[in-house]
């Protein structure tokens, strides 16, 4: 069903791409306004099959380039700072696009700089700075190999410990799916709650599916090599922790101290935060806003003039919703 709902979208976005459709909404829609685009992971086809990494935070390596030279071709492309200036002005060349990227997964520097410096392409990567230069993985990926490692094994208690048993009977790119959903289901626990039950089944799978070796974190000398090279860093938190689901002191302490470190390690104030998977309310952002000048939620649609500077819209892009310039296209103009 998902194969066929995919083959009807693309003959849709063909349809509108090639009767200059796009193009027209693109006009309407992004008059004096931004875009910005929302990507996490850019790996090749090896270690995509490693990677332990929901699909839906991936973009395949020789896409990204496609994209890139799209972007090129067919938006203003703005730095962090271009866009804070616009909103502060109310004003947008129309068709402007911000580029980011959230966490500071590694292979920003191996894959996605090389191109981005290879066209000129500014980009804001937003970095949680307990992992950076650390060997620590999020607890998602942890959890997804300890799954993996589940597959076959009917006698597994990890999944019975998850309530998973029943992901044996599916293939296994449907049980990737389930196990997804899953992660998707934990993330309303306290990060207690999570961190011990990770604890609790590594113990059990101690051979667990271990992609440590591409789903790895940034470095800081990589940081200062690629803020040479025309690329912003801003803060997406300390722990990754969701922010709604902390207390008042964590998140204070939270969003002080990833940009102390930003500051220290690269000599510039970060004045920008992603909120980690784009939870935020009211309450937060007045905290917020006495330390950022600007924050980034998860909601899809453009930047306009007017919008509140502490909830602004992000497009998140990934291969599987934009494997074709025709889908990009509508997915950046917020169609199908």
């Amino acid at each position: 069903m998902q194969k066929l709902k995919h083959i009807i979208k693309s003959m849709i976005a063909n349809i509108l791409y090639y009767s200059g459709v796009l193009h027209l909404i693109k006009h309407y829609r992004l008059s004096n306004s931004c875009i910005v685009l929302t990507y996490h992971r850019v790996l090749d086809d090896k270690n995509l099959q490693i990677s332990n990494s929901n699909p839906s935070i991936i973009v395949d390596v020789d896409l990204f380039e496609e994209q890139i030279k799209f972007l090129q071709a067919n938006f203003s492309i703005l730095s962090l700072s271009d866009l804070q200036q616009g909103i502060y002005n109310e004003k947008f060349e129309d068709g402007s696009c911000l580029i980011t990227f959230d966490d500071g997964w590694v292979d920003n520097y191996l894959y996605a700089y090389p191109i981005l410096k290879k066209y000129s392409v500014p980009a804001t990567i937003f970095l949680a700075t307990d992992y950076i230069g650390s060997d620590k993985s999020f607890w998602q990926e942890e959890l997804t190999g300890i799954i993996k490692s589940s597959f076959h094994d009917k006698d597994s208690v990890a999944l019975k410990i998850l309530d998973l048993e029943n992901i044996l009977e599916l293939s296994e790119s449907e049980a990737l799916i389930m196990a997804q959903e899953k992660i998707q289901d934990l993330k309303r626990l306290p990060d207690y709650e999570l961190h011990d039950l990770i604890s609790r089944l590594k113990k059990i799978v101690v051979q667990h599916a271990d992609s440590s070796g591409v789903d790895k974190f940034l470095n800081w000398d990589q940081v200062k090599e690629m803020q040479s090279g025309n690329i912003t860093f801003a803060s997406h938190g300390c722990s990754h922790s969701i922010m709604t689901k902390i207390s008042k002191d964590q998140l204070q302490y939270e969003l002080e101290e990833s940009s102390a470190v930003i500051k220290s390690k690269t000599g510039i104030y970060s004045y920008a935060l992603a909120y980690p998977n784009g939870n935020f309310d009211e309450s937060m952002t007045r905290v917020v806003s006495t330390i950022y000048d600007l924050a980034f939620a998860t909601e899809s649609g453009p930047i306009q003039p007017g919008d509140n500077k502490y909830s602004l819209k992000r497009v998140n892009i990934h291969t599987g919703a934009t494997n074709t310039k025709q889908l990009f296209f509508c997915k950046i103009l917020g169609l199908l």
